[in-house]
């Protein structure tokens, strides 16, 4: 402390010795004296329990029981102000509650989720978390205070919180890269991998394009079947070559757009032009979201920064490339060829694929499917809902959202338990 102290001095800086606190953490079950004296500016510093950081509570064992007690605390004084606009039969929809839900509620009970998650394995827990989310179902389903908290999750369409806690650690987990998976994910390259700002290459968008000595049209496709990418370039009017290429059947259609430019300055890299003409080319695609996703410089995903680098790579050998966008199945010949060899490329099944990086987009809607199939074994399993069972028999389905609407709305007095 004398060291931190003497170095705050140097830099012009200092610790306020009122606001610093003191925790000891440890999980020792023996009892001992946990008194310690630590000084700063020369005055004892405060001992403590408990200690908020970044809005987390951190208690003396690392247990995160305070933390869970005060968001949901902080929850529920939310949803005790409710009922001054949301009554049984008039105020706030069941709609505009869900939202309030969403974006509040939920957002204070997730908050650093992955870092107590596993706190939740203790039903202590559990309950503070469960009897918030009872309390805004409640006024969502507009039900009576009797109903129990399964069927309430059914009846106000909520994922149950538990279900929820575990579905936002994960998400956590893969966005950051700490799960094991058979396949690499599409995250964001490292920032020691970005190009330095004075190497980036210029963006170039035009509208006109027949001036380009090389025309290279782009185009990418997902269905039932797969994900393709067709490229087809022409040297002024004349037809040279098509280039097909397969993704993993778990990329995105964006990933596939991004692809099929990438591929199309590869292919320009190896394009041979002669000496009396200027190297100038045009990439031509119907992708205004590929376009707009090169331009954000903010956007640093795999495949962005490959485009990047091959357009810098394009620039030092004295190449001119441009981008532009057409509309979609007008009857432009380019277009419409790239169209055709993107849908054939995700036909092919025996063919290698060019790109296996999986969008956080695609796991997040797994997860989202986890969720709900577990939700769903929960509610067949458990004793409580008798009567609601009888008549939404699962929680994902058109008919039960269609039951739940008639039997929360239609009749106040005879609502289910």
């Amino acid at each position: 402390m004398s060291k931190i102290t003497a170095w705050s001095r140097n830099n012009k800086n200092n610790f306020n010795e009122d606001k610093s606190k003191v925790i000891i953490i440890s999980r020792r079950k023996r009892k001992e004296n946990k008194k310690i004296n630590i000084y700063l500016n020369n005055k004892p510093l405060q001992q403590v329990s408990t200690m908020k950081y970044l809005r987390t509570v951190i208690d003396s064992k690392f247990k995160f029981s305070e933390h869970i007690s005060y968001a949901a605390e902080r929850s529920s004084k939310l949803i005790h102000s409710l009922p001054k606009s949301a009554k049984l039969t008039w105020g706030l929809h069941h709609e505009a509650l869900q939202t309030i839900y969403k974006g509040t509620i939920l957002p204070l009970l997730l908050y650093g989720a992955p870092v107590w998650a596993e706190a939740m394995r203790f039903e202590y827990n559990r309950l503070k978390s469960i009897t918030v989310q009872r309390l805004m179902n409640i006024k969502i389903a507009k039900a009576f205070r009797t109903t129990s908290s399964e069927a309430l999750c059914i009846l106000a369409r909520t994922t149950p919180i538990i279900i929820r806690t575990e579905e936002a650690a994960k998400q956590y987990f893969l966005r950051k890269g700490k799960v094991a998976l058979t396949q690499s994910i599409d995250l964001e390259v490292e920032l020691k991998n970005w190009p330095h700002p004075a190497d980036v290459a210029a963006f170039i968008e035009v509208k006109e394009y027949d001036d380009k000595i090389i025309q290279i049209y782009t185009d990418g496709s997902k269905n039932e079947q797969g994900v393709g990418v067709g490229v087809a370039i022409f040297s002024g009017n004349e037809f040279v070559t098509k280039l097909k290429y397969m993704l993993d059947n778990r990329c995105s259609n964006n990933q596939a757009e991004q692809l099929a430019i990438d591929k199309a300055l590869e292919a320009l890299e190896t394009t041979d032009i002669e000496e009396n003409n200027p190297r100038t080319a045009a990439i031509i695609t119907d992708s205004k979201i590929s376009l707009d996703s090169i331009k954000n410089v903010n956007n640093h995903s795999y495949l962005i920064e490959e485009i990047w680098e091959r357009l810098s790579k394009l620039e030092r050998s004295n190449w001119t490339v441009a981008f532009a966008w057409v509309k979609a199945h007008t009857g432009i010949l380019g277009n419409e060829l790239a169209d055709q060899l993107a849908k054939t490329a995700a036909r092919v099944k025996d063919k290698t694929t060019s790109h296996s990086r999986i969008p956080l987009s695609t796991l997040f809607r797994e997860l989202e499917e986890e969720s709900k199939l577990k939700w769903q074994q929960n509610w067949e399993e458990s004793p409580k809902a008798a009567a609601t069972k009888t008549i939404l028999s699962k929680h994902n389905r058109q008919t039960q959202i269609e039951n739940t609407h008639n039997l929360r709305f239609h009749n106040y007095g005879v609502r289910t338990r």
